[in-house]
């Protein structure tokens, strides 16, 4: 690292359930879907690992409303494509944005980790969102509260929620 800074950010993970490495294809058709619903909606793909994806909204550009734009790919990449739903996590905070071994840049700290577990908590088809997220997202979305989750790697719960719907469309989360 070097070039690293401090950056607020919300971080996505994905996990495209169903998916087998053994059909390339498949899996090529799901990472460009991913692609194109995380770029359209403003973020960047960070990566992906095996069937589940990780975006960043807020690095390398910042939005004023990047948590609404990650749950808002949440919701879609788990409510389309594919014979299994995905599931998903969101979480948003401060990160250290930066380049690891001069690879490309790649957000790296604690709330990485929670969108990781929120995502694996969820079922498919379903959006889990930490409260830090829905915070930072406002009122455009409607959520049921979930009980605290205990979190590998963490002392402290979880505040959790599950994001059911968009309530209205903030003009800058649409896609363009």
């Amino acid at each position: 690292m070097g070039n690293e800074e401090r950056r607020t950010v919300a971080v996505l993970f994905a996990e495209l359930t169903g998916l087998s490495s053994d059909d390339p294809a498949a899996l090529d058709a799901a990472y460009v879907r991913v692609r194109s619903v995380v770029e359209r909606r403003g973020g960047t793909l960070d990566k992906f690992v095996g069937a589940s994806a990780m975006a960043v909204f807020g690095a390398p550009v910042a939005h004023p409303d990047d948590a609404r734009r990650a749950i808002a790919a949440a919701l879609e990449l788990c409510a389309s494509g594919g014979p299994e739903p995905a599931r998903a996590g969101v979480n948003a905070g401060e990160v250290l944005w930066g380049s690891v071994a001069g690879d490309r840049p790649t957000a790296i700290g604690d709330v990485v980790n929670v969108a990781h577990r929120l995502m694996e908590s969820a079922a498919p088809g379903a959006v889990r969102v930490s409260g830090a997220a829905r915070r930072l997202a406002g009122s455009t979305f409607r959520y049921r509260a979930l009980a605290p989750l205990a979190v590998r790697g963490r002392t402290e719960r979880v505040v959790a929620f599950e994001a059911a719907s968009e309530i209205e469309a903030s003009p800058l989360a649409r896609p363009e």
